[in-house]
Protein backbone atom coordinates (compact mmCIF):
# COMPACT_ATOMS: atom_id res chain seq x y z
CA UNK A 1 0.00 0.00 0.00
CA UNK A 2 1.93 3.42 -0.88
CA UNK A 3 2.19 5.70 1.72
CA UNK A 4 -0.33 8.33 1.50
CA UNK A 5 -2.89 5.51 1.47
CA UNK A 6 -1.40 4.44 4.26
CA UNK A 7 -1.77 7.43 6.24
CA UNK A 8 -5.22 8.32 5.39
CA UNK A 9 -6.25 4.61 6.62
CA UNK A 10 -4.31 5.76 9.93
CA UNK A 11 -5.88 9.06 9.97
CA UNK A 12 -9.22 7.80 9.21
CA UNK A 13 -9.11 5.43 12.10
CA UNK A 14 -7.73 7.64 14.32
CA UNK A 15 -10.78 10.00 13.75
CA UNK A 16 -13.11 6.94 14.28
CA UNK A 17 -11.38 5.78 17.55
CA UNK A 18 -12.51 9.01 18.28
CA UNK A 19 -16.10 9.25 18.19
CA UNK A 20 -18.39 8.21 20.42
CA UNK A 21 -15.89 8.59 23.63
CA UNK A 22 -17.55 9.65 26.85
CA UNK A 23 -15.86 11.69 29.83
CA UNK A 24 -18.20 11.22 32.24
CA UNK A 25 -17.72 8.83 34.59
CA UNK A 26 -14.24 8.08 33.35
CA UNK A 27 -11.24 6.04 35.38
CA UNK A 28 -7.80 7.65 35.52
CA UNK A 29 -5.49 4.67 34.28
CA UNK A 30 -2.22 5.08 33.44
CA UNK A 31 0.68 2.20 32.94
CA UNK A 32 3.57 1.52 31.19
CA UNK A 33 5.57 -0.81 28.17
CA UNK A 34 7.86 -2.63 28.83
CA UNK A 35 10.51 -4.40 27.14
CA UNK A 36 12.50 -7.16 28.78
CA UNK A 37 11.38 -5.47 32.45
CA UNK A 38 12.80 -1.90 30.86
CA UNK A 39 10.72 0.82 29.65
CA UNK A 40 10.13 0.64 26.33
CA UNK A 41 11.13 4.03 24.60
CA UNK A 42 11.20 4.46 21.58
CA UNK A 43 12.81 7.15 18.54
CA UNK A 44 10.71 9.87 17.15
CA UNK A 45 10.28 7.61 13.68
CA UNK A 46 8.53 4.86 15.20
CA UNK A 47 4.62 5.15 15.20
CA UNK A 48 2.66 3.86 18.05
CA UNK A 49 -0.97 3.51 18.65
CA UNK A 50 -2.67 2.20 22.40
CA UNK A 51 -6.18 1.48 22.22
CA UNK A 52 -8.57 0.12 24.70
CA UNK A 53 -11.73 -2.33 23.48
CA UNK A 54 -14.42 -2.69 25.62
CA UNK A 55 -16.12 -6.02 26.18
CA UNK A 56 -17.95 -7.02 24.40
CA UNK A 57 -16.89 -4.98 21.73
CA UNK A 58 -19.37 -2.08 20.66
CA UNK A 59 -18.78 -0.64 17.13
CA UNK A 60 -16.89 2.98 17.45
CA UNK A 61 -16.07 2.40 20.93
CA UNK A 62 -12.30 2.41 21.09
CA UNK A 63 -10.29 5.07 23.61
CA UNK A 64 -6.97 5.44 22.46
CA UNK A 65 -4.17 6.33 25.45
CA UNK A 66 -1.68 8.70 25.07
CA UNK A 67 1.83 7.41 25.10
CA UNK A 68 4.90 8.92 26.47
CA UNK A 69 8.01 7.94 23.92
CA UNK A 70 10.16 9.24 25.79
CA UNK A 71 9.95 6.77 29.11
CA UNK A 72 7.05 4.31 28.08
CA UNK A 73 4.74 5.42 30.22
CA UNK A 74 0.96 6.25 29.27
CA UNK A 75 -2.32 7.66 30.30
CA UNK A 76 -6.25 7.39 29.51
CA UNK A 77 -9.33 8.04 31.48
CA UNK A 78 -12.09 5.31 30.36
CA UNK A 79 -15.72 4.97 31.28
CA UNK A 80 -15.44 1.63 33.95
CA UNK A 81 -15.52 -1.44 32.78
CA UNK A 82 -13.75 -4.53 30.93
CA UNK A 83 -11.27 -3.87 28.54
CA UNK A 84 -8.86 -5.32 26.23
CA UNK A 85 -5.90 -2.96 24.54
CA UNK A 86 -4.23 -3.78 20.96
CA UNK A 87 -0.84 -2.18 20.68
CA UNK A 88 0.42 -0.97 16.88
CA UNK A 89 3.98 0.23 16.37
CA UNK A 90 6.02 0.40 13.44
CA UNK A 91 9.06 2.31 12.64
CA UNK A 92 8.86 4.76 9.61
CA UNK A 93 11.55 4.14 7.10
CA UNK A 94 14.25 6.49 6.10
CA UNK A 95 13.43 6.29 2.58
CA UNK A 96 9.90 4.76 0.95
CA UNK A 97 9.96 1.91 -1.20
CA UNK A 98 6.14 0.96 -1.99
CA UNK A 99 7.52 -2.77 -2.93
CA UNK A 100 8.15 -3.43 1.07
CA UNK A 101 5.76 -0.93 2.71
CA UNK A 102 6.77 -1.20 6.59
CA UNK A 103 4.54 -3.94 8.53
CA UNK A 104 3.26 -2.70 11.72
CA UNK A 105 3.94 -5.01 15.22
CA UNK A 106 1.00 -6.05 16.89
CA UNK A 107 0.24 -6.50 20.85
CA UNK A 108 -3.00 -7.34 21.78
CA UNK A 109 -3.93 -8.67 25.70
CA UNK A 110 -4.72 -12.12 25.94
CA UNK A 111 -7.04 -11.41 28.97
CA UNK A 112 -9.94 -8.96 30.21
CA UNK A 113 -9.03 -5.75 31.96
CA UNK A 114 -11.16 -4.45 35.01
CA UNK A 115 -11.51 -0.82 35.08
CA UNK A 116 -12.77 0.47 38.15
CA UNK A 117 -9.73 0.98 40.64
CA UNK A 118 -6.82 2.89 38.96
CA UNK A 119 -4.70 0.13 39.12
CA UNK A 120 -1.31 1.06 36.90
CA UNK A 121 -1.73 -1.57 33.54
CA UNK A 122 1.76 -3.04 32.61
CA UNK A 123 2.21 -4.50 28.62
CA UNK A 124 4.76 -6.35 28.00
CA UNK A 125 6.71 -5.75 24.19
CA UNK A 126 8.51 -8.43 23.15
CA UNK A 127 9.60 -7.82 19.98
Amino acid sequence: MPWPRLWSACLLFFLCAFVGCDSSGNVAMKGKIVKGGQPWTVSDDTYVTLEFIPEPVQVGKTHLAKYERSNGTFKIDLPKGKYRYRLVYFVQPKEVDETRPAMPNTVESKEVIDVDSGKEIVIEVNK
